[in-house]
């Protein structure tokens, strides 16, 4: 829960050490990058919605992280 609230904050230390804690814990790496997975997919889906809800070749190529 604290990592993903992390994400959704855009605070890349916390989601950092909370990634570790859970690794330290023995948090499977498996569900721990599902987390991540599922914060980069929010992110395409509010960009595409952004840019008119469908995908053109190159929309993204503008875009760092």
């Amino acid at each position: 829960m604290e990592l993903r609230a992390s994400q959704i904050n855009g605070c890349g230390w916390c989601s950092d050490a909370h990634t570790k804690e859970l690794a330290a814990a023995g948090e499977p790496a498996v569900r721990i990058n599902l987390v991540a997975m599922i914060n980069a997919a929010n992110r395409l889906g509010v960009i595409v919605r952004m840019q008119g809800g469908f995908y053109q070749p190159g929309m993204f190529d503008g875009i760092a992280d």
